[in-house]
């Protein structure tokens, strides 16, 4: 047995050696290998453009292998004989045929360096092997390829007519044409003309030009309008009920106060671009602009214990404190709703709980539930506005976490974050969109104050403030002045009225969108001034930017009102 072991043992490792001491071609070609084996040179292109890939392939003419490494020499000239290989990007001189192979293959990149279209000649030569076809005429030029591979309108694709060279772009009806940037895509290192914006309200010629700056093709650029096919009604106000509408059921929720006739109230809609409605009792039929597509809603009426009063206020662009020291152009991109009152003590009380309202809003309490609440924080305004939009069956606006409670119920510290600043909840207007409801919106004429140039005849303040209850005065019930342009009361004094923002810092020295103030600090904006005001203290003017007060001052002059995204 052991002789017989290893007899194989012996076996195994002379295979080993066997295979081991033999050549790769050997084992897999069995071709016989040659010192003097003919080359044969070819190119898989010879037209070239910039940017392309330049193949040289060398095979073994007869059937055997390279019995050695065989030393080649490249040269690429020019029709003059001078050397041209500096079109070649890493292009060697020397290259080495191995010894054992059949075949090698070597590669350059043809340079991107714009030149006029040159012919060159491709060689190769060996001291001690034979090199057939050892000149290639070679033909390099620049990319001659111009075409627009694609045509982007708005973020709307065109249809490319390769053909005629056309191009078609669909805009939704009534979408202004006059300065639009198109995004175009052309062949590689082509070029376009014209750039930037364009007029498309009628045909625009584009020029593509190739690379080689020669070749050149022209597209001509039309617009049609597509007609809307959205059948949707977007907002909903039922006298002054805004409405929070299920599109997902297409149903139009409508919260009144308790005991309201709703037959009694006009509703108001809008809907998408270009489409109308019809109404047939509860039932509102929506046709799409393309007169095809159509939706129906129905109205649901939900009685609730607080529904402040709103009107609908369309968002615009305003130059935010004209008429002070320091104006700047704002620009409110959202459509409103907005409360036409003040927040009152009896809304307050009703959704948060009687205790509450009456411990913070003690001293008016002989003045009944309709004055605006006063002595809350500016916490406690943001937590009206959450448990009023859940109240109501909308997402809150606010995340408020690290609530500090007092014992009347009051919030003294807490860290408030907005949600999604697209979100249709209820919340506090920024100071910009304040002062912009407060000069009347869109539809302002310019007065001082909100409303007028009069200030005793627009709201209660130091003049004509009645003082019952204390010697500086007090809140009064709303409504008792002449309205805004846009119908809402009391913005010029009763009570000053929380806004979102930080205060501190200087207004924006460039146009903005949606200004919001300072990213922290310890004071809050409030606007419109109050009952003690007096126009000299510089609180009541439209520009004016009102006093700052800390987030938790229990101080009877503030409350606030609540807008919301249409």
């Amino acid at each position: 047995m052991k002789k017989k072991l290893s007899y194989i043992w012996i076996l195994t490792i002379a295979a080993v050696a066997f295979i081991y001491g033999c050549n790769k071609e050997d084992i897999l070609h069995n071709s016989q290998e040659k010192e003097d084996v003919a080359l044969k040179m070819t190119v898989k292109n010879d037209v070239l453009v910039s940017g392309d890939s330049l193949s040289i392939v060398f095979d073994v003419e007869e059937d055997a292998v390279a019995g050695k490494d065989i030393e080649i020499t490249l040269s690429v000239s020019n029709a003059n004989g001078e050397d041209a290989s500096q079109h070649f990007l890493g292009f060697i001189e020397t290259v080495v045929f191995p010894r054992g192979e059949k075949s090698l293959t070597k590669n350059y990149s043809v340079s991107k360096l714009k030149m006029a279209k040159i012919n060159v000649e491709l060689g190769a030569s060996c001291e001690t092997n034979t090199i057939t076809s050892e000149k290639i005429p070679l033909t390099i030029t620049n990319n001659p390829s111009c075409n627009l591979n694609s045509f982007l309108l708005d973020g709307r694709e065109a249809e490319i007519n390769q053909e005629d060279r056309t191009v078609l772009v669909y805009m939704v009806y009534g979408a202004d044409l006059t300065a639009l940037e198109p995004v175009l895509e052309v062949s590689l290192d082509a070029t376009y003309s014209p750039e930037g914006k364009q007029d498309f309200s009628s045909p625009v010629e584009y020029t593509i030009t190739a690379q080689d700056g020669e070749t050149k093709k022209g597209y001509t650029v039309s617009v049609k309008y597509a007609k809307n096919d959205k059948a949707v009604i977007e907002s909903f106000i039922l006298g002054n009920y805004p409405a929070v509408i299920d599109q997902a059921n297409r149903v139009i929720n409508v919260n009144v106060p308790t005991g309201t006739n709703a037959a009694e109230l006009t509703g108001s809609l809008t809907v998408a671009y270009g489409a109308t409605y019809e109404k047939v009792g509860d039932t509102y039929t929506v046709t799409a602009e393309d007169g095809v597509t159509t939706q129906e809603y129905s109205v649901n009426i939900v009685e609730k214990a607080v529904t402040p009063l709103m009107v609908f206020v369309e968002g615009g662009t305003f130059t935010m404190g004209a008429g002070g020291a320091s104006m700047f152009e704002a620009t409110i991109s959202k459509d409103l709703f907005v409360s036409t009152l003040e927040i009152t003590w009896g809304e307050y009380g009703n959704l948060l709980g009687e205790d509450r309202a009456s411990v913070q809003g003690w001293r008016w309490k002989p003045a009944g539930p309709t004055i605006p609440m006063t002595c809350l924080s500016w916490f406690d305004a943001c937590d009206f506005t959450n448990k009023l939009s859940i109240e109501h069956g909308l997402e809150p606006y606010y995340t408020i976490s690290d609530v500090v409670t007092e014992a009347t119920g009051r919030i003294s510290s807490a860290t408030v974050t907005i949600n999604d600043p697209n979100g249709k909840g209820y919340r506090l207007p920024t100071e910009a969109e304040w002062e912009f409801i407060a000069r009347g919106g869109n539809q302002s004429l310019g007065y001082i104050y909100p409303g007028g140039d009069v200030a005793t005849e627009l709201g209660w303040v130091q003049a004509n403030a009645t003082k019952v209850y204390n010697n500086w005065g007090e809140p009064h019930p709303g409504a008792n002045f002449k309205a805004n342009e846009l119908g809402i009361y009391d913005m010029l004094g009763n009570v000053r009225e929380w806004c979102w923002d930080w205060s501190g810092g200087e207004h924006p020295a460039n146009p903005t969108t949606d200004p919001m103030g300072p990213e922290a600090g310890t004071d809050k904006v409030t606007r419109g001034g109050a009952y003690w005001t007096r126009p000299t203290d510089g609180e009541m003017e439209l520009w004016e930017r009102g006093k700052a007060f800390g987030v938790n001052p229990n101080h009877m002059s503030i409350g606030f009102r609540i807008v919301r995204n249409k």
